[in-house]
């Protein structure tokens, strides 16, 4: 059931009025423009899942959402703050980046505009989005550390703020107090499912970048390496006598544009086309920077031996456009995350599957899958192998006797998916 529009909206601003009058006043005319571009995306099929949020850009004919929200639609149904819904087409899309763009009936004249600048250290910041399902919410905190890489392999900078953020904020503004855009909320830190302090925005800067070219098909894919590094930090270089600079070549895959060009596991990569590497983030930055020419110039240190190998990175090609990342037709119950005893009773939920996102907890005991009894070794037995192609409704009971029904969608897990990637072996490894 959805939450009645003008109700939540208001609610939100007379109950930041109350906390503080003075803090809050003046950016009442802000907010309620940003509220009024911003978008509740459910998914178009009967179940109409909730996705996320959106927000209406420029001119207000396109919106724009992270890709993780639109993951693998080609169209979404969109509300809008005075309840009216409207079918968007998902025009394109860059899951590395994690930004789309919605085609919105009705939208004109009703865009947002960008800040003038960054979000500044210090600088109140308000996150409009639906979190946790909650449409049209208002929160508010700070600009808390200026633009970071968050994912070294992925070449945009994020606002970190400490704005209250939950799952189906992401795709919804980040806006100044004018309800200018500062960017768009798209993580939480560390993959928590819920807001522990720590919020994350792509920057405007970045969407200023991304959007007009994933528009035009000219924004390349951020090129994959098929390697692994991590930083030379003061033990590596001491360990292997080497100046404590550049990245350490953890491994190499088979095939890839990194092993093509003659990488290897224990080089050390300096430079690429002749700018240093001081964090490992700038691999991103100068692999996008060099995308266009379909190669770089990596410098690498093997041994104590300097050499120069080219990354050959194709063709530049154009952007697809709309084109959804393919759609698994089913699942195994193992993939799901859920561990059984013969008895039905939760005794494992791996993390970042989807039992564990779907708050199940160890000790529980599941009663019933889709209406039918789990009675027994046999009924537990048929269920682990079941092929899951939809969603599937559990009924479980806590120690206490109490009982509750538990949807569990792979396909929509209700969590960021780009939360859920590892990094490799380590928390200094990072894939390129």
């Amino acid at each position: 059931m959805r939450i009645g529009h003008h109700t939540i909206g208001a609610v939100a601003l007379v109950a930041a009025l109350w906390l503080s009058p003075a803090a809050w006043a003046d950016a009442i005319p802000g907010l309620t423009r940003a509220i009024g571009a911003t978008l509740v995306v459910h998914s178009t099929d009967e179940t109409e899942t909730f996705l996320g949020s959106a927000f209406l850009w420029g001119e207000g004919r396109i919106a724009l959402t992270c890709a993780h929200v639109v993951y693998g639609e080609a169209e979404v149904s969109v509300t809008f703050a005075d309840g009216h819904e409207e079918t968007a087409r998902v025009l394109a899309r860059d899951p590395a980046r994690d930004v789309a763009v919605l085609a919105v009936p009705g939208g004109e004249g009703h865009g947002l505009s960008p800040a003038p600048g960054a979000a500044e250290l210090g600088q109140t910041v308000y996150a409009v989005g639906a979190p946790l399902g909650v449409e049209f919410t208002v929160t508010r905190g700070m600009a808390s550390a200026r633009p970071r890489q968050l994912n070294p392999s992925v070449p945009i900078r994020l606002v970190q703020h400490d704005a209250a953020v939950n799952n189906g904020n992401s795709g919804g503004p980040l806006v100044d107090r004018e309800g200018r855009v500062l960017g768009m909320n798209s993580q939480i830190v560390d993959g928590s499912p819920n807001f522990i302090g720590l919020s994350f925005a792509i920057s405007v800067a970045d969407l200023q970048h991304i959007v007009p070219r994933l528009l035009a098909g000219t924004l390349q894919p951020v090129p994959v390496l098929g390697m692994r590094v991590r930083p030379v930090d003061g033990e590596i270089a001491l360990a292997l006598g080497v100046p404590r600079q550049g990245e350490l070549v953890d491994g190499v895959t088979p095939g890839g544009i990194a092993a093509l060009a003659g990488l290897m596991p224990g080089d050390i990569m300096t430079e690429i086309d002749r700018s240093p590497l001081a964090r490992p983030g700038d691999i991103a930055f100068l692999l996008e920077a060099a995308a266009p020419h379909g190669k770089a110039v990596a410098v690498i240190l093997r041994g104590h031996h300097r050499q120069s190998l080219t990354l050959d990175l194709g063709p530049p090609t154009r952007h697809p456009l709309a084109a959804p990342p393919a759609r698994p037709a089913s699942f195994a119950v193992a993939d799901l995350g859920l561990v059984l005893d013969d008895q039905g009773q939760i005794t494992g939920l791996p993390a970042n599957h989807v039992a564990k996102l779907a708050r199940l907890k160890e000790g529980e005991a599941v009663l019933a899958v889709n209406g039918d009894p789990l009675d027994g070794p046999a009924a537990v037995a048929a269920f682990r192998a079941m092929t899951v192609t939809a969603p599937i409704l559990l009924l479980v009971e806590d120690a206490n006797g109490i009982t509750r029904h538990v949807i569990l969608d792979p396909w929509n897990p209700g969590f960021d998916p780009l939360m859920a990637m590892g990094v490799g072996a380590g928390p200094n490894v990072v894939g390129f």
